[in-house]
């Protein structure tokens, strides 16, 4: 291969998602190796988990209680029109309408079906989220940043129980300023 064709060849690889994102990764982990390291040393020291060392047992009753609240909700939701996959118990399939055999019936089955299909989808997205969340509960590792492992703000949690990020780290994700 000739130079010119080498670069190039580097310039498209440089470009592509799975480069950016590795590059990103390690931008993250070396701005935060430090904090990292002073915080695992912190905790090693004592027998509390993460989330026990950031949060109170109120707070994390509280953020408990409120991501039970909202997996029932999501579940009650997608049964009202989806039903359970037997080979996957989180996965749901949308069930298709029947409303009678004439042509007007139909149509109006398809589009029920279409409306339906996108938000089954974004309800188990958010269903995931949930489950995800109380897994980390569970384990105590709720509320520590998955990619620095810095404790992720109480006000973030709060307003968006189900994060597994600190602002910050989204940010250098998402190549914000």
């Amino acid at each position: 291969m000739d130079s010119k064709a080498t670069r190039h060849f580097y310039n498209l690889e440089r470009m592509s998602p799975f480069f950016i994102y590795k590059k990103l990764a390690e931008q993250i982990k070396k701005k935060y190796t430090q904090k990292t390291t002073a915080l695992t040393a912190r905790n090693m020291s004592s027998n509390k988990t993460p989330q026990e060392e950031y949060f109170d047992k109120e707070f994390l009753v509280q953020i408990k209680k409120i991501l039970e609240e909202e997996q029932k909700k999501i579940q009650k939701e997608l049964s009202s029109f989806t039903s359970p996959n037997p080979d996957d118990p989180n996965d749901f399939n949308a069930n298709f309408p029947n409303y009678g055999d004439e042509e007007d019936d139909n149509v109006q089955e398809i589009e029920q079906f279409t409306v339906n299909k996108p938000l089954e989808i974004i309800l188990e997205k958010k269903l995931r989220d949930v489950n995800s969340a109380l897994d980390r509960l569970k384990k105590g590792t709720y509320g520590i940043c998955k990619y620095t492992g810095n404790p992720i703000d109480k006000q973030r949690l709060l307003a968006r129980p189900t994060s597994s990020s600190t602002i910050d780290a989204k940010k250098v994700l998402k190549q914000e300023p």
